[in-house]
């Protein structure tokens, strides 16, 4: 399994939402309204049908992390899709998958409540306030719940750098300042694939899981498991769904009763002088 297959579809995503009108748009939007049947085609197809030249699709697969259009393929469909869409039965009646959803969301809340204690939160707050780069890796299924993260920290003044796509193409941080790296890994998958990378990272690490069952967590410092029962699948996609953003929501709200008093201080400090 190719690492980038965990954020290639934010890079798609980012690619066609920009102002741009040209071959990696071409190509992104033919992936992506193509994406249940990308196993079958071939890089001339792609060209004729994008309207693009064979090397237009190298330079942007070797952009988006891959050496080439037989390489992006591999494995492509098992991670591009949100909510694990591959292990849904869609003959199922609504009503029933409608039920099962909300008690599972349900669980998942009281789950993450009892086993994510106001001490582990105000602890996680504090290594992120401490360290100068803070760097939270994630893949494409809970992407969405690092963005709003990283938009509610700016407002207790923490930058919060994002590693959502491209991972083979990031070098690790250069070490002269103090990092602290997240890896956040619902199932345990992504924080497998990603350990090569994470091992040549220098600094804290840590990682934000439900798999109580990791063969790479020597590598990390801190470990933040979400929930108390060990997962190995999440059928639903319930957890990166409903149970990664409550935690987030959660550690942002706990880091600014902590620090944002901070900048407030220094805005009445201007006031008075």
């Amino acid at each position: 399994m190719d690492l980038n297959n965990f954020g290639i579809m934010n890079s798609l995503m980012t690619i066609i939402d920009s102002q741009a009108n040209d071959n990696d748009k071409a190509i992104a939007r033919y992936i992506v309204s193509n994406a249940r049947c990308i196993d079958s085609i071939g890089v001339q197809e792609l060209a004729n049908k994008a309207f693009v030249s064979r090397s237009a699709i190298r330079r942007f697969c070797n952009k988006l992390g891959y050496s080439s259009w037989n390489d992006l393929k591999v494995n492509f469909n098992c991670n591009v899709f949100p909510s694990d869409l591959q292990y849904r039965d869609f003959s199922a009646p609504f009503d029933e998958y409608r039920r099962d959803l909300t008690s599972n969301i349900a669980k998942i809340f009281l789950d993450v409540e009892s086993t994510v204690t106001k001490a582990k939160l105000i602890y996680l707050s504090r290594l992120i306030h401490e360290h100068e780069d803070v760097i939270f890796v994630c893949p494409s299924n809970t992407a969405s719940a690092l963005l709003r993260f990283q938009q509610e920290m700016l407002y207790g003044e923490k930058i919060i750098n994002l590693m959502l796509d491209a991972y083979t193409n990031r070098p690790p941080s250069d070490g002269k300042r103090s990092t602290l790296t997240v890896s956040v890994s619902v199932m345990g998958g992504f924080a497998e694939a990603i350990d090569p990378w994470l091992n040549r990272q220098p600094g804290r690490k840590a990682l934000i899981t439900t798999s109580g069952d990791l063969s790479c967590r020597n590598s990390y410092h801190d470990l933040f498991n979400i929930s108390g029962a060990a997962h190995n699948r999440d059928v639903l996609g319930a957890y990166a769904k409903y149970g990664i953003p409550y935690f987030f929501d959660l550690l942002s709200a706990s880091y600014l009763s902590l620090y944002h008093y901070q900048q407030a201080d220094r805005e009445d400090a201007k006031g008075l002088s």
